[in-house]
């Protein structure tokens, strides 16, 4: 097949590829450089999404897989159209370091909570084992991938790899191009211009290409270079982590009450004649008091009886039903109608209360929040018991503790004694790397 067509077929893959979307692991059988264009694909992806949300651990990882991606393709260009099957020796170990770390970004994909501590570091390893001269530049790190808008102090992204000050090494991207104030063979620093959040203090994903050359010797007298290039990526991020809500609790007294309902009481009379009495003695539930006021009787069915209420208070009280029988007929000393008897049935309604503690809260104040600042809020009630504090940070979540305690973003100290709360909040290395 000629080169112009084998070129068109692999094109062709790779479109198809693109509208199929990343493909999470391709079989060994594939063409090497079909499997690197969707890792690459997947790995940009990543580190958009770790940015956007303030995962610096996964944001290396994908850009450690980044940097492989490059070093393979430098490497071993003339191995591209080959399957991962054929490859041997530190070739086929740097292969396998790459399937290995995108299998863990899939993971990650799938659930942020997956471990992506020690990636960015085996993937450097295995760059830096490769047994090539340094006219073959590789990149092992980048750092920082994320950095707050407006730090003091010069700003600068530095590289280290092997081979990286061959012909002139650029960086290109929305600034505009630059060029490394400091290039050795294992170190680029590029001064970087000031770079701004998004408007929504949101963080702004700033893409960029980074070009370096491999030399090539000819006649060992004439160099020329063949350029490389491969993507970074930098997460800028507001001063603001976000606003946080700080709300005293207060202990405040309150009564409680409940409504309670007793058993229905019944009393029967003897038939015709005579009478009956039946006692109501109630007390509350231990801890318990009645309301007086709220003491009712519920008639349920009365024929010739009464109900009497007879003493209370908050501790308890009594009553009795009484009834009568009636209707008995006697003719000449003879039974005639042996009567009827008499019913009364009833229960009683009250409500009890008690009085409880509850801590309510009292009015929030809300502070702004900026990357390693300390906020000390000594102008809390005298009578506050506790806190709570909400932290609304870019990634759009919630975060609220009560008491002491921390998140991500900064950890919360509340002494009762002098009623003086302290926010700290972390740096940007110590939250995103968590």
């Amino acid at each position: 097949m000629r080169p112009t067509r084998l070129f068109g077929v692999v094109t062709m893959i790779l479109v198809y590829s693109c509208l199929l979307g990343p493909v999470a692991s391709l079989a060994q059988a594939d063409p090497i450089e079909l499997y690197l264009a969707s890792a690459e694909q997947k790995a940009t992806a990543v580190v958009n999404s770790a940015g956007a949300q303030g995962r610096g651990i996964a944001m290396e990882a994908a850009q450690a897989a980044l940097n492989a991606i490059g070093a393979f393709r430098a490497a071993y260009a003339d191995s591209l159209r080959q399957t991962g099957e054929t490859l041997t020796g530190q070739q086929a170990d740097l292969f396998r370091k790459i399937h290995i770390a995108m299998e863990q970004l899939d993971a990650y994909q799938t659930n942020a909570t997956t471990n992506l501590r020690g990636i960015a570091g085996m993937v450097a390893a295995a760059i830096r084992d490769l047994p090539l001269s340094k006219d073959i530049p590789r990149v092992t790190d980048i750092f920082p991938l994320y950095l707050v808008e407006g730090q003091e102090g010069r700003r600068e992204l530095v590289l280290h790899g092997i081979g990286l000050a061959n012909g002139s090494p650029l960086l290109r991207g929305s600034m505009g191009t630059l060029r490394p104030s400091t290039a050795t063979d294992t170190e680029l620093r590029f001064a970087l211009p000031p770079l701004a959040a998004a408007s929504n203090h949101h963080p702004a994903l700033v893409p960029m290409t980074l070009q370096l050359f491999e030399r090539k010797t000819h006649l060992l007298f004439f160099s020329s270079f063949v350029s490389h290039t491969s993507p970074v990526t930098l997460a800028v991020y507001a001063r603001e982590i976000g606003p946080v809500a700080i709300t005293p609790r207060r202990r405040v007294a309150s009564i409680e009450s409940r409504p309670q309902r007793t058993q229905e009481y019944r009393c029967d009379s003897p038939r015709g004649e005579g009478s009956a009495t039946v006692p109501v003695n109630v007390v509350p539930t231990p801890g318990w008091n009645i309301d007086i006021s709220s003491i009712r009787y519920d008639r349920n069915y009365s024929n010739h009886g009464s109900f009497t209420m007879g003493t209370t208070s908050a501790t308890g009280f009594t009553a009795s039903l009484s009834c009568s029988g009636w209707g008995r007929v006697v003719a000449l000393g003879i039974v005639v109608d042996q009567g009827s008897i008499g019913v009364e049935k009833g229960g009683f309604t009250f409500t009890e209360t008690r009085s409880i503690e509850t801590l309510q809260n009292g009015a929030s104040e809300t502070r702004s929040l900026r990357w390693g600042d300390s906020l000390a809020i000594s102008d809390l009630p005298n009578d506050t018991e506790t806190i709570v504090v909400e932290l609304k940070p870019f990634t759009g979540d919630s975060l609220a503790m009560e008491g002491e305690g921390s998140n991500r973003f900064l950890r919360v100290t509340f002494n009762r004694v002098t009623r003086v709360a302290t926010l700290a909040a972390k740096t940007i290395e110590g939250a995103l790397r968590q």
